[in-house]
């Protein structure tokens, strides 16, 4: 499903469904090279929770890799301090992109005219 994204560059917003400690490796390892993601959405399964290395994984490549603005996902486990702050750690890279892009677009505008 990743490697479609990647194809499809017109793809904004897109939802992986159940994801494990092993899916999320690979959603990390993956969306590195896309650049029309927009929006990802995801949840976590209460068998097998993420662990705190896969989470540093997907926030670091959310940080330096893509030009994703909004990251959704919801965790059997919500209460645990890395989910928390792995939370936090994906809106404050999500909120810089989205940032970017605002300057960018105005940026535009002001040339449109």
């Amino acid at each position: 499903m990743v490697e479609a994204a990647n194809v499809c560059h017109h793809l904004e917003k897109i939802h992986f469904g159940n994801v494990s400690d092993q899916g999320l490796h690979i959603l990390a390892t993956h969306i590195k090279d896309n650049t029309g993601l927009r929006t990802i959405k995801f949840e976590g399964q209460a068998a097998m929770p993420w662990s705190a290395d896969v989470q540093q994984e997907l926030a670091l490549v959310v940080k330096d890799h893509t030009q994703i603005e909004k990251v959704k996902f919801d965790t059997f486990e919500d209460d645990l301090p890395r989910n928390k702050t792995f939370e936090k750690e994906l809106k404050f890279y999500c909120k810089k992109t989205a940032g970017i892009h605002k300057k960018h677009k105005k940026f535009r505008k002001r040339l449109e005219k």
